[in-house]
């Protein structure tokens, strides 16, 4: 069975919160993710790469010690190896840090809180239920008249080649599947109910 090889990439969009945007692209993972924000174009932003893309939807140290309910001691700790089950305390991260960890559990206890962090998004990334978050997340903050067009193209050898646009906009996600709107076409075209096979 061969691998999977996609490649994917926006247009240029533009965002109602600077703020809340760079949240939401800090927690998208991907093996080569580059960001393509147009600095002399009044704050356009995009993304692009290869390889699977993930967004991560657990909370940044930072997001959850801000939270105003969250005034108590706390102690930190890391797993010696991830997966192993093996939790160990460390020493608090400074403010900065704080920005790069993200919270597997955070536990209440009499003396305080106890977070358990893990510093590589990757490992915490969900690839479709974590992607409709940030879907949802990013219509939020696109304004009227924008849409931010995600394309991904991928193919496994030449069992298939796969092509798919997420299209959003702050009132609605569609997605478009190259191979159905291609067959479609192609019976409007040929004006029947026409069916072919694209894969192997």
């Amino acid at each position: 069975m061969a691998d999977y090889i996609c490649t994917y990439r926006t247009n240029y969009f533009r965002v109602t919160d600077e703020e809340k945007y760079q949240k939401l692209i800090n927690k998208l993972a991907g093996e080569d993710l580059e960001i393509f924000d147009d600095e002399n174009s009044n704050g356009m932003h995009g993304f692009g790469g290869t390889g699977s893309m993930s967004y991560c939807s657990a909370q940044t140290v930072a997001e959850w010690m801000n939270e105003p309910t969250h005034d108590r001691p706390v102690k930190f700790y890391e797993e010696t190896e991830w997966g192993n089950g093996v939790w160990t305390q460390i020493a608090d991260p400074d403010e900065a840090e704080r920005e790069e960890l993200y919270i597997v559990e955070a536990t209440e206890k009499d003396s305080g809180y106890e977070i358990r962090i893990c510093r590589d998004k990757e490992d915490l990334a969900e690839d479709s239920n974590g992607m409709d978050t940030f879907y949802k997340e990013l219509q939020q903050i696109l304004p009227n008249g924008e849409a931010m067009i995600l394309q991904k193209a991928g193919h496994e050898k030449l069992n298939y080649v796969a092509g798919i646009a997420t299209i959003i906009t702050n009132k609605e996600i569609r997605f478009l599947d190259l191979s159905k709107l291609a067959v479609k076409t192609a019976g409007d075209m040929l004006g029947t109910d026409f069916q072919t096979q694209m894969d192997y």
